[in-house]
């Protein structure tokens, strides 16, 4: 591959990325910081997001 394909490819992860950075801060910001009630840390279910 060419390094113009190669640049092409590393900007559209990069963005990729970015995506999904800005929609794990905007999960972050609408759910409290992890459940204090809870005594140990369990994997997530569809119980603890029901709007995904």
């Amino acid at each position: 591959m060419n390094s113009a394909g190669n640049k092409m490819n590393e900007s559209r992860t990069a963005r990729a990325v970015d995506g999904l950075n800005v929609l794990l801060r905007w999960r972050l910001s609408k759910t409290p910081i992890l459940n204090t009630s809870r005594p140990t840390l369990r994997p997530l279910t569809l119980e603890d997001a029901p709007e995904l």
